[in-house]
């Protein structure tokens, strides 16, 4: 019976080890961007997600579906209102499906768990529609933008914060669609919808930029000091 016991305490501490092994915590500074498809300089200050092409496979569609080459980077953000995702995707073949269903485009997607019901939100590149499964979070509330780079896509997206505050921690995770043709017949995905890793809504807030005062135009400056020279040799010829 003592080596049952033993044993059953080993087995446990195995599998406790592995779910903590298995999920990663990540932290969202206190900040608000502006949701433009731009990647402010805040979101370099907060926590990042990376989901590359062959690292998690959530399924692939279609033969060609294994060579996408996407390369992500997510940065979280939040403040009072909204928890704020900007997705900066690098791949070689962005395409406009015009499809509505987003699991069928290149895309970024959030999974959340809130309180216990797993949701999730996403975006496609060209900002077609917001688009989840509407078990918690209100697509109709969410923020969103999105912009093509030389060499990928930038996707901002916000959902309600809820009721959640500093010190909260919420299950969530990132997926990444790359839509290989036009057609959507050949697409990989990757990353995790199962919500296994901890967004920790952190007190520390960012720092705002200072923006470095305008430099005056030199010619500008020219006309000025030329003006001033001017008006110093006026006055000694009167004097």
């Amino acid at each position: 019976m003592k080596k049952l016991f033993v044993f059953l305490m080993a087995f446990a501490m195995v599998l406790s080890l592995s779910a903590s092994v298995s999920a990663a915590d990540y932290s969202a500074k206190k900040g608000t961007p502006v949701v433009d498809g731009k990647l402010d300089e805040i979101y370099l200050q907060s926590g990042s997600v990376v989901v590359d092409a062959h690292g998690k496979e959530v399924w692939i569609k279609g033969d060609n579906g294994g060579k996408s080459d996407v390369k992500s980077t997510t940065w979280m953000l939040w403040d009072d209102s909204y928890i704020y995702f900007a997705c900066e995707a690098k791949e070689s073949t962005v395409v406009d499906t015009g499809i509505l269903n987003g699991w069928e485009a290149d895309a970024f997607e959030v999974w959340v768990n809130y309180n216990g019901t797993l949701d999730k939100v996403s975006l496609d590149a060209f900002a077609t529609k917001v688009y989840g499964n509407g078990a918690i979070v209100p697509q109709d509330k969410c923020l969103y933008a999105a912009a093509q780079t030389d060499d990928g896509y930038i996707v901002e997206l916000a959902i309600p914060v809820g009721d959640y505050k500093a010190g909260a921690s919420i299950g969530f995770s990132v997926q990444i669609n790359d839509c290989i043709d036009k057609g959507a017949a050949n697409i990989g995905c990757w990353g995790s919808q199962k919500a296994d890793d901890n967004l920790i809504l952190s007190a520390a807030e960012v720092e705002i930029p200072q923006e470095s005062p305008a430099t005056a135009d030199p010619m500008l400056l020219a006309l000025i000091s030329s003006a001033a020279a001017g008006a110093v040799l006026l006055r000694k010829k009167r004097s």
